[in-house]
């Protein structure tokens, strides 16, 4: 099929005056598999733009699907990129930097378990980055680029959208084949100076809430409530264990199931495979397996089960309950950014006491960028885009050492 398209030519004649001929009307005829490029070429300028802190070693953009019968004119794309952070030290990063920034400027004010608390996080997040810039990591992102007309397509304007887990959200335009305009929740170290504050007081709160939980065990003959993996010496949450657990039960599949919504109570379609789920240890949920995945995953990272918190349970396999445990027990505590062997919530409100409708784990974050994987829908190592609209993103992170007995 081909594409007529009208392009106006101007002709400029006379020395020290212009004047203008009428427009002549030309056709240039222009090919579906021209659209395809075209569509191509806005996509790669977009990745380039926003993988500024990124060693790609290897990247594959798939056509998935095209449209061109109807406008907008429409493209789906699948990519995989493989790569290392760049940064020349880890002090880079633009998320430690802002965290080092902020206890730099604001240590004076601190209580002492503050500044403990926040060291503890600075050194966290430094050991993440080295690991990031020495460990190759693949990541997956689909994408949708739009362009209202084959004229458009030819003159560089498009709408760029990256799916979210349930839809395509608009991340960003390109106008004249530059990008006038990114929507990305890409981490700054501006965003994070700003609310790393927030986040020192919260996990202060969170690690302190833990260690009178611990100290009241400690105190009590009769153990009603028996936890199990801790220890004298405390114990470690490992945020490795956790999104390696992550990333090992799940996939990118294109295998779906009819579920209703919970919030709006529509039918809807679900990429869901139990082929890939820990089914020799845990039962699944074929509609609603986020938190029974999520809670997974937090225990193999290290947090223990207890007589509230075990597989099969509410506060185990619903995403609103499993919070407000991890919260209330003091492994949690919300973050302004989010955190590698954490979770992402999708909540009604902005409230951490608000109703989640769904979770993901976080299973790296990179050169500014998140990657989550999730159960119903499932997903891989796939480039986190915010929560859609209505919903309001959520970030929980675990306080990494919360005892030492």
């Amino acid at each position: 099929m081909l594409v007529t398209v009208t392009i106006l030519a101007l002709i400029l004649t006379g020395m020290f005056a212009l004047s203008f001929k009428k427009p002549v009307a030309a056709k240039a005829e222009v090919s579906q598999e021209q659209l395809q490029q075209l569509l191509n070429q806005a996509l790669l300028i977009y990745l380039k733009a926003t993988s500024t802190y990124m060693d790609i070693s290897e990247q594959t953009v798939t056509l998935a699907d095209f449209n061109s019968d109807s406008l907008p004119i429409e493209a789906i794309f699948d990519v995989s990129q493989t790569f290392v952070a760049n940064f020349k030290t880890p002090d880079d990063d633009p998320m430690l930097a802002g965290k080092i920034k902020w206890l730099e400027n604001n240590r004076a004010k601190l209580t002492p378990n503050e500044i403990s608390v926040a060291e503890v996080l600075i050194n966290q997040t430094r050991k993440q980055v080295q690991e990031s810039m020495t460990e190759p990591f693949t990541g997956y992102s689909n994408w949708k680029i739009t362009a209202d007309s084959a004229e458009d397509a030819i003159s560089g304007n498009f709408k760029v959208y990256l799916w979210t887990v349930l839809e395509h959200k608009l991340a960003g335009e390109i106008k004249n084949w530059e990008i006038t305009d990114s929507l990305l929740p890409q981490i700054t170290e501006e965003e994070v100076y700003k609310t790393f504050g927030d986040t020192v007081k919260a996990a202060t709160h969170a690690h302190q809430i833990f260690l009178e939980n611990m100290k009241e065990q400690e105190n009590t003959e009769t153990e009603t409530q028996t936890l199990i993996g801790i220890t004298a010496q405390g114990f470690q949450y490992n945020y490795n264990a956790a999104a390696n657990y992550a990333n090992t039960y799940t996939s990118n599949t294109t295998r779906t199931v009819t579920c209703q919504d919970q919030r709006t109570g529509k039918k809807i379609s679900v990429r869901h495979d139990p082929s890939y789920y820990n089914t020799s240890e845990y039962s699944y949920y074929a509609c609603g397996d986020c938190a029974n995945y999520v809670s997974q995953s937090l225990h193999a990272g290290g947090i223990p089960t207890d007589s509230f918190w075990y597989p099969g349970s509410e506060k185990w396999v619903s995403a609103t309950n499993m919070r407000n445990y991890m919260l209330g027990e003091g492994y949690a505590y919300r973050s302004q950014v989010a955190d590698k062997g954490g979770f992402i919530g999708y909540g009604d409100t902005s409230s951490s006491t608000a109703t989640l409708y769904h979770v993901l784990v976080v299973v790296q974050v990179s050169s500014g960028n998140v990657y989550v994987s999730a159960h119903t829908n499932d997903v891989k190592n796939v480039l986190f885009s915010g929560a859609p609209s209505p919903l309001i993103t959520q970030y929980y992170s675990i306080y990494p050492n919360p005892y030492q007995g």
